[in-house]
């Protein structure tokens, strides 16, 4: 089981909502309390005051599915929303598919996979990189049989997410 923690711009939940607000002279009521013993306690929320951050998410998801304006989300369809996707601009995935061999990462001394550049773009079927067949159509890096890249990409999100750990090391030549 996983949590998913973002923020929604609401000063007394998030440090760095806060401190924004303060810059910019917003204000906003506490909404949370931090106890001694490092729970949170919810106060200034009306009916939901007193209770705890956990107990109080659950009221208000209860309230809102009552009201049937909210509630819990479940879809089993987001299995795989960061990975394939059918379109242009995301991260490559650097797998071929081979007829002998199966699926077959991309070696290690041809990473990066560089996108083609696409100028047809139709909105519909298959990913746009289908489009170019001389990126698509290649050889398998272990039997050298015809094969094809993968044409679907990771979201954007794959790579936006990691960048701030080049800042750690900028002299790094990797």
């Amino acid at each position: 089981q996983f949590q998913i923690f973002f923020s929604l711009g609401i000063p007394s939940t998030s440090a760095e909502d806060a401190a924004v607000a303060k810059n910019l002279n917003i204000s906003f009521t506490e909404v949370i309390e931090k106890l001694p013993n490092g729970l949170e306690k919810v106060i200034n929320s009306g009916e939901f005051t007193g209770m705890s951050r956990q107990d109080a998410l659950k009221a208000v998801t209860q309230q809102a599915k009552n009201k049937g304006i909210g509630g819990d989300l479940m879809s089993d369809k987001l299995r795989d929303w960061l990975i394939s996707r059918q379109r242009y601009w995301g991260t490559p995935i650097p797998v071929i598919h081979c007829q002998t061999c199966g699926t077959v990462p991309v070696p290690y001394e041809d990473l990066p996979v560089v996108l083609p550049n696409v100028t047809t773009f139709t909105g519909k079927g298959a990913s746009p990189l289908e489009t170019v067949p001389e990126w698509v159509n290649c050889a398998c890096p272990r039997c050298k049989a015809e094969a094809r890249r993968e044409i679907d990409t990771m979201d954007t999100f794959v790579d936006s997410a990691w960048y701030y750990l080049r800042y750690t090391d900028p002299h790094n030549a990797d």
